[in-house]
């Protein structure tokens, strides 16, 4: 990556100073090439700006929790670019959730017996809808900004251990990254799915188990994106051993059903797997990318027809710019 080769002379005495430091917590040799440059790149990200803007948290709360999610995440940075930390979750792990960090909580459907205020929202974000999102935040940021206070030593290496999750998931990712052509003629979602498991020997351990997260996501809602021959598919699954993005182009088109209710026909496959399990800085890079590929029609197209170094190098960027914005969260 030629930005993050650029930093050891950059900032010669930061990078020796991060790079003895990394070595001393979390032992020699954890973090080496691209990882260690991501990390001195956050901490140059810090000394080079003081950011005083409160921000505002929002707990997303879904059915399938990354799946819709992340794109539901993507549409809300793009549209109220205010919201600087998204979490995203299933339903289930409600129970969980320190509600009272959160100063907005939104769910695509009703909780029932649920106390606390939340507002239902639709996949769509209907114009209506972040009129609402934004009128709701400009209530809470002011109570926000009143319990800020100076962090404890534990929250302190707690920030720390979430920004070495979050280094390591994005190296991982860059390290998987491919464009891989599908040859062989595939007539179903289902044989689609078996074709690009194949190629992941690294990635999936039990296909099966994966195969069928898969099937039960395409059959929970659409994923093709409607006037492309673009869908994105995500799953967390405890048959993937590591977080993993990939594209995966079909020699033969596939007809598929679109989030406009529409159909499409399908000619590129933008997956992404987490393991089950997953960090919450994965599911924030993995949102990032996907808030990146909707917001404008010229990164649709790149998303679409983009080769390898073309998409290597907009994840990089989006990567990039979460581990740099990791302080304001």
């Amino acid at each position: 990556n030629p930005v993050l080769a650029h930093l050891r002379d950059d900032y010669p005495e930061l990078y020796h100073a991060v790079q003895q430091a990394a070595d001393d917590v979390f032992g020699r040799g954890a973090f080496t090439g691209n990882a260690l440059g991501y990390l001195v790149l956050y901490f140059a990200s810090v000394l080079d700006h003081t950011h005083t803007e409160v921000p505002a948290s929002v707990l997303l709360i879904t059915s399938d929790g990354p799946g819709t999610g992340s794109l539901i995440a993507g549409k809300l940075r793009v549209q109220v670019p205010e919201i600087r930390e998204i979490k995203i979750i299933q339903v289930s792990d409600l129970p969980n959730q320190n509600l009272a960090h959160y100063g907005l909580i939104l769910a695509t459907m009703p909780l029932p017996g649920f106390k606390h205020q939340y507002l239902v929202i639709t996949p769509i974000l209907a114009r209506d809808e972040i009129s609402e999102i934004r009128r709701l935040l400009q209530q809470v940021k002011p109570k926000e900004a009143t319990q800020q206070r100076q962090p404890s030593l534990d929250q302190t290496v707690t920030a720390f251990e979430s920004l070495k999750t979050m280094v390591l998931a994005a190296d991982d990712m860059l390290q998987h990254f491919a464009v891989t052509e599908i040859t062989e003629a595939v007539t179903t979602s289902g044989a689609t799915i078996d074709a690009m498991l194949a190629h992941l020997p690294d990635v999936v351990a039990e296909a099966p188990v994966v195969k069928d997260a898969l099937l039960k996501r395409l059959e929970l809602a659409p994923v093709g994106i409607p006037d492309t021959g673009l869908a994105m598919i995500h799953t967390s699954s405890q048959g993937v051993t590591v977080p993993y993005i990939g594209a995966f182009d079909l020699k033969t088109p596939l007809s598929l059903p679109a989030m406009d209710m529409g159909t499409i026909m399908l000619h590129r496959v933008l997956l992404l797997l987490t393991p089950n399990p997953v960090a919450q800085e994965t599911l924030t890079l993995l949102s990032a990318v996907s808030a990146k590929l909707i917001a404008s029609t010229t990164n649709l197209q790149l998303f679409e027809k983009g080769h390898y170094s073309q998409l290597y190098q907009i994840i990089t960027e989006v990567f990039m710019n979460e581990i740099k914005k990791f302080d304001r969260r």
